[in-house]
């Protein structure tokens, strides 16, 4: 499995098909000021916030976390986060 600066990946204990992806406090506080300018109403009603969220996400870990979630789903041995 591919390392990701900030990122914890492992398999779940239980089951292989899963992953885990944990997210060090590192990614989360640099992640809280993009975040800020929304309030809570824009992100549960506007997708395309949503969107902006996780596309400051996926810069903070120079765009591979999409990568590895596009590949975990697409491969039938894990599909699932």
């Amino acid at each position: 499995m591919e390392n990701i600066s900030g990122l914890v990946i492992s398999e779940h204990n239980k089951s292989k098909r899963i992953i885990n992806i944990e997210i060090e406090d590192d990614i989360i506080n640099k992640l809280i000021f993009p975040f800020n300018k929304f309030d809570l109403t824009a992100l549960e009603l506007k997708p395309f916030t949503r969107f902006t969220i996780a596309k400051s996400l996926d810069d903070l870990t120079n765009n591979k976390l999409s990568k590895l979630m596009n590949s975990i789903i697409r491969d039938r041995s894990t599909d699932a986060l």
